[in-house]
């Protein structure tokens, strides 16, 4: 009880956290949702770049949507505190660290270090140390998300893994028929 004293609810719309008053949550949820729809708009162009074939264009437009959808419901879940919020944010943030670290390896095999060091690159680890950091050590997401009030489904177990694996499996799918295309 003395927990539900300390959270603050939207005078307007009582179902919502009051984002003024816990402005860092704010903040935050501004990021997750700003961040998540700069990562689906940006994974769009990767569309124009190359000549990717059906599979290149199929994968990236399904990691782009289910990006979006990871973002959007863990930009509500954060606002309305729900019990999976954390889950999803949390999933988002790795998903973005782990996609920088896959392109410094993939830009380190093919000696192309400009690429690791250029503004987008270090912009987009800062901004995933940032939010890593932030998550695991602000008091106010513990205050507000405590560890005992923690919980995620299975549907949105299925959304991160869907959202992690279904391009990659698209993509090893195009790269396997490509192959079997070409020895015939």
């Amino acid at each position: 009880m003395e927990q539900e004293q300390r959270i603050h609810w939207d005078k307007l719309n009582p179902t919502k956290l009051d984002l003024e008053y816990h402005a860092t949550i704010g903040t935050f949820v501004k990021w997750v949702l700003w961040g998540g729809f700069a990562i689906s708009v940006l994974g769009l162009f990767g569309i124009f770049t190359t000549n990717l074939g059906v599979f290149g264009i199929i994968a990236i437009l399904s990691r782009s949507i289910l990006i979006g959808v990871l973002c959007v419901k863990a930009y509500k879940a954060l606002t309305t505190r729900k019990e999976n919020a954390l889950f999803l944010t949390k999933s988002l943030l790795w998903y973005c660290f782990t996609t920088w670290i896959l392109n410094c390896i993939v830009n380190l095999i093919i000696s192309n270090l400009p690429a690791i060091f250029n503004i987008y690159s270090l912009i987009w680890l800062a901004a995933c140390i940032a939010g890593v950091v932030y998550i695991y050590s602000d008091g106010e997401i513990s205050q507000v998300f405590p560890e005992s009030f923690r919980r995620h489904s299975r549907s949105d177990l299925l959304l991160v893994l869907a959202a992690w694996i279904a391009p990659t499996a698209i993509e090893f799918i195009g790269g396997f028929a490509k192959a079997f295309e070409q020895q015939i």
